[in-house]
């Protein structure tokens, strides 16, 4: 993905990629968000530069070894078919950090607030419990 923006651009780079985002039913049964979705991904201002440095950095950057040192109440979220943070990883971020709470929601890939925003629920009982 890096290579594509690095020589194609963002257009290129973000058109139809959202299929890793959203199931094939909400893809299908909501064009007009998708489009959006898109033209948001494309037309907000990010310097190339400074988005290949993002990418260079979650490639490198490893604390999985210190999640153990976030204490405070954590809210995870997750769709159960998410191919970007599968849903085991967030599992096993979970059981790193003593006070985290993760929630896989059935039936959603990455964009689970999106498909299901019904489970903004879940993050607002959070933050009323903490």
């Amino acid at each position: 993905w890096m290579d594509t923006a690095r020589t194609a651009g963002f257009a290129a780079l973000f058109s139809g990629e959202l299929t890793y985002f959203y199931t094939a039913g909400y893809y299908d049964a909501h064009p007009e968000a998708i489009a959006r979705a898109e033209r948001a991904l494309v037309d907000v201002h990010r310097p190339l530069h400074g988005f290949l440095r993002m990418g260079e950095a979650l490639i490198a950057h490893d604390t999985w070894d210190r999640l153990h040192e976030i204490t405070m109440p954590a809210f995870l979220l997750c769709g159960a078919d998410d191919m970007i943070t599968p849903a085991a990883h967030s599992r096993a971020m979970a059981a790193r950090m003593p006070r985290a709470e993760v929630h896989i929601i059935p039936d959603t890939l990455h964009g689970v607030m999106s498909e299901k925003p019904e489970t903004f629920g879940l993050v607002l009982d959070f933050l009323m419990r903490h």
